[in-house]
């Protein structure tokens, strides 16, 4: 088994899984980075995972949603199954498939930084507006919204550089989770 631990959830919804990886194992070269890692995510779910630095995280985060190609094991999202040592899951015939699942999927870099040259609503706006395709009208009005939900609606015009410390952390996760 991997160094890699999923702590306790907050919350937990009797729904049926909306993720789910199964067995997942990663090798570079001669180094097995993951070893058998398993995760049912249900709506609501708040999950962590915890480990020492190179122990596998951000490895298994870029699995889930195919950044890293599993060596072995799978990820099923939304009735969408996806196998790692599967070719079909490389070909281009899956492309769609990939996308619906990304979407679906957030996620937080360890170095994520703001655009700088976008106000805090249009950071906000960026993801809806790209990849869902989302009305820049209809994503303005939510995400001010999300703004106004932790506390930085009076932020909403503001550029990188005038967020200091939480809100700047609070606008990031909104960016990517809303």
């Amino acid at each position: 088994m991997s160094q890699v631990q999923i702590a306790g959830r907050m919350q937990r919804s009797e729904q049926g899984a909306v993720l789910r990886a199964d067995q997942i194992e990663k090798r570079f070269a001669d180094v097995d980075v993951l070893r058998g890692i398993s995760l049912e995510a249900r709506r609501g779910d708040v999950i962590s995972l915890i480990g020492a630095s190179g122990s596998g995280k951000s490895t298994f985060l870029r699995c889930l949603n195919f950044l890293e190609i599993p060596t072995s094991g799978s990820v099923s999202a939304r009735g969408e199954t996806f196998h790692g040592s599967d070719p079909l899951s490389r070909s281009s015939d899956s492309k769609q498939k990939l996308r619906r699942l990304r979407r679906e999927i957030g996620m937080v870099f360890q170095c994520f930084n703001l655009w700088p040259h976008m106000t805090a609503a249009e950071n906000v706006m960026e993801g809806p507006v790209r990849v869902l395709k989302e009305p820049r009208k209809v994503a303005r009005a939510r995400a001010l919204d999300l703004l106004a939900r932790v506390g930085l609606s009076d932020r909403a015009g503001y550029g990188r550089r005038t967020f200091l410390g939480d809100s700047s952390s609070e606008l990031r996760l909104h960016a990517l989770f809303r």
